[in-house]
């Protein structure tokens, strides 16, 4: 699972992302921590994983997205 987050952190990271990629990489990450449940949370209690959350919530291009990961990391994390 690491090698897929540090995937998703290097497509996220990437200056020249177009709204497909944001979508993509937000959504998968939410895909991700919803399957592997407790195993995610080391990965998505990184300062990025909220990082791109945060900017996705309010980019109308990946929005719908970031409200899932959102959903997801939140109930890992117990809030």
């Amino acid at each position: 699972a690491q090698g897929i987050f540090e995937f998703i952190r290097i497509c996220w990271s990437d200056q020249h992302k177009n709204d497909a990629v944001k979508r993509a990489a937000v959504g998968a990450l939410g895909d991700l921590a919803h399957c592997l449940e407790a195993n995610a949370k080391p990965f998505v209690r990184q300062d990025w994983v909220r990082q791109m959350i945060s900017q996705c919530v309010k980019d109308k291009s990946c929005k719908e997205n970031a409200k899932w990961a959102k959903q997801v990391v939140d109930s890992l994390s117990g809030k």
